[in-house]
C-alpha cells in the first residue's frame, strides 16, 4: 500500500513479531468464548500486482469457509450466526481496477468508495491534490494515479457496488458549516448524476476517531443509509448503520498479522473509540480530550 513507509512502521513490526503467539491465543479463546455473530467490513486501499496474490489468498479462505458475502447482504449477515466478511476498498486508486475484476471473476461483489471531487481534477491539478489528500504533501509516487469514471463505471457493470469518501478526503472533523456539508453530500449528488443512484454507502476519510464529528455524522444520516468507519470491531444487528466498525487489513504484512486482523484479535484495544462513536452517531458532543485519549496509530 502506498502508505506501508508512513510513521508507526516501528510498532507494527512489534506487533508482526508477536502476532503469531498472538494469534494462537484468540484462537484458543474462541473455541472456548465461542465465536462473535455479526460483520467485519475489509478496509484495503490501493491494490497493485504484487498484492493480488495476498488478496486472493484472503478471499480463498474466506469464501472456501462460506464466509465472504458482498455488500448486498449486509443486513442478514449482521444476524447471521457466525462471522461474516464483506471487502471494501477506500480512495479510488486506479490499481483497484485489477482487484475488482480478479473478485468479479470470483463471483465476490464488493465496495470501492471514492472521492469525486479528486476524479473530477486532471493533470497537475489532481497531482497536487491527491498529494494533499493521501500522501501529506509529499510527491505522488509513481504509479499511483486515481480511476476515471469510465473505470468506476466498469467497476460498476461487474457487480461491484460504488459508495463516497467524501468530495475531496477532507479531514470531517476539521470542517463545519457549508464545507462540511458539501464534502458530504456532494459526493452523494456526483455520484448519483453519474450512475443514476444514489449511494447508499459513505465511508469518512482516515476512518479514526478524531477524523468524525458529531455535525458531520448527522449530515451522513440525512443522506446515507450507511457510514463505515475505520475503527475496528464487528458489526452486528443494534449496531448504529452510521457508526459502522472497519478493518483495515494490510496485504504487505506477514500472514499471522492478517489473520490476527480478521478474526479481530485487535478489537479490545478499540472498545472505548467504538464507545465514542456510537455517542457521536446518537447524536452526543464529545470533547476533544475523550477523543485524544482513544487515539490511535
Amino acid at each position: 500500500m502506498w502508505s506501508a513507509a508512513q510513521p508507526g512502521a516501528r510498532a507494527t513490526s512489534a506487533r508482526h513479531r508477536i502476532a503469531p503467539a498472538w494469534l494462537a491465543g484468540l484462537r484458543l479463546w474462541r473455541r472456548i468464548a465461542g465465536e462473535p455473530p455479526g460483520v467485519r467490513i475489509i478496509i484495503l486501499h490501493d491494490t497493485p500486482p504484487n498484492f493480488l496474490d495476498s488478496l486472493k489468498a484472503v478471499v480463498d479462505t474466506l469464501r472456501g469457509n462460506h464466509l465472504l458475502c458482498g455488500p448486498g447482504d449486509f443486513e442478514p449477515a449482521c444476524a447471521a450466526a457466525r462471522t461474516r466478511y464483506i471487502l471494501s476498498f477506500d480512495d479510488g486508486f486506479a490499481s483497484n481496477l485489477a482487484a475488482a475484476r480478479e473478485l468479479a471473476s470470483l463471483g465476490v461483489s464488493a465496495l470501492f468508495f471514492v472521492c469525486p471531487g479528486l476524479i473530477t481534477l486532471s493533470g497537475n491539478a489532481q497531482a497536487a491534490a491527491v498529494s494533499e489528500a493521501f500522501f501529506g504533501g509529499r510527491p505522488v509516487p509513481a504509479g499511483a494515479r486515481l480511476l476515471t469514471w469510465d473505470e468506476i463505471s466498469e467497476i460498476v457493470s461487474l457487480g461491484h457496488e460504488v459508495g463516497a469518501h467524501g468530495m475531496t478526503h477532507a479531514r470531517l472533523s476539521e470542517l463545519n458549516g457549508a464545507s462540511l456539508a458539501h464534502e458530504i453530500t456532494g459526493a452523494g449528488e456526483a455520484l448519483a448524476e453519474r450512475f443514476g443512484v444514489h449511494p447508499k454507502w459513505y465511508a469518512y476519510s482516515y476512518g479514526d476517531i478524531a477524523s468524525i464529528s458529531a455535525e458531520a455524522l448527522a449530515i451522513v444520516r440525512r443522506h446515507y443509509r450507511y457510514c463505515r468507519s475505520g475503527v475496528r470491531g464487528i458489526n452486528g444487528p443494534t449496531t448504529n448503520r452510521h457508526a459502522l466498525r472497519g478493518e483495515e487489513v494490510r496485504l504487505d504484512g506477514p500472514a499471522a498479522y492478517r489473520h490476527l486482523v480478521l478474526e479481530g484479535g485487535l478489537d479490545l484495544r478499540y472498545r472505548d473509540a467504538r464507545l465514542l462513536l456510537d455517542s457521536m452517531a446518537a447524536g452526543g458532543t464529545i470533547n476533544a480530550g475523550a477523543i485524544k485519549s482513544v487515539a490511535h496509530d
